[in-house]
């Protein structure tokens, strides 16, 4: 009776382990394919609920912080080169804001130079600042007091200070 007293919680656990493990998804159709910002376009429309998990907001929200922040981000296609979509700018954009994560570590996801990512990142963010702050944003200001020192007489004698004892 002892050992079975020893075990039974053992068994209970391991059993609750295993049925917290169920996926829905051996991999996820989403990992399937290649290169970030596929995933996330198939995410935006299939996926709300990993969308929001990986920007850290709903497809509506991104779709209107676009329209908002696209005139700021779009840059022209040359003859060399396509330019990097505005809806790619912000996905970087938001990745960085939502984790923190190196340059590098966004810039190999989205298959990206780090240089490249450097330079969305500097064009985005104050864009979406210029984009947020009329009608969404308020800037708190904080008024503080300049710290004056205590005045001192110039006459000879010295200002007693305030801890300190007379009559020594």
């Amino acid at each position: 009776m002892g050992k079975f007293r020893k075990i039974l919680p053992i068994i209970l656990a391991l059993r609750q382990v295993q049925t917290a493990t169920t996926r829905k998804y051996w991999v996820h159709p989403i990992i399937k394919k290649r290169g970030e910002h596929v995933k996330l376009d198939r995410m935006y429309r299939d996926f709300p609920t990993k969308f929001f998990e990986y920007t850290r907001m709903s497809p509506p929200i991104f779709a209107k912080l676009l329209r908002l922040v696209d005139p700021y981000v779009r840059k022209k296609d040359t003859p060399y080169r396509d330019a990097i979509p505005p809806r790619i700018r912000l996905y970087v954009t938001l990745r960085y804001l939502a984790t923190g994560d190196y340059i590098r570590t966004i810039a190999t996801n989205f298959s990206l130079g780090k240089t490249t990512v450097w330079e969305i990142l500097t064009e985005c963010l104050p864009a979406v600042w210029i984009a947020l702050k009329k009608d969404y944003v308020t800037l708190v200001v904080v008024v503080s007091v300049a710290y004056q020192p205590p005045s001192f007489r110039n006459d000879d004698a010295s200002p007693a200070l305030p801890d300190s004892n007379p009559n020594i």
